[in-house]
């Protein structure tokens, strides 16, 4: 999927300091993986619009960013990383050039 920063802009209602946009790299482990010992969970990512960072969570967990930074890209390739471990057959999240049609930052 492709993912676009200019989709994080807009807070979320019921938490201000973070984006409405959540993109999820997956929402549930895989029973195999459960059944070897993986507590289920779910990895997203979100914006901190109060520090401008991209966050990659884990829930139910510590509500403490598995990995955060600046860089969207940065951010991506760690989710994709993760997601492999429980799901290697799907394809990686890219991020967006502003070419697509469907970016609200098209380039013209």
């Amino acid at each position: 999927m492709i993912i676009c920063e200019l989709d994080f802009t807009r807070p979320s209602p019921f938490e201000p300091d973070y984006s409405m946009k959540q993109h999820y790299f997956y929402a549930y482990v895989p029973v195999e993986k459960r059944r070897e010992g993986t507590e289920n969970h779910v990895l997203f990512l979100i914006k901190n619009l109060k520090t401008d960072e991209y966050e990659l969570d884990q829930r139910p967990r510590i509500w403490e960013p598995l990995f955060k930074d600046k860089d969207l890209k940065k951010v991506l390739e760690v989710g994709n990383k993760q997601r492999r471990k429980f799901w290697p057959d799907k394809e990686d999240d890219t991020i967006c050039t502003h070419e697509q049609a469907r970016c609200n930052g098209r380039r013209s």
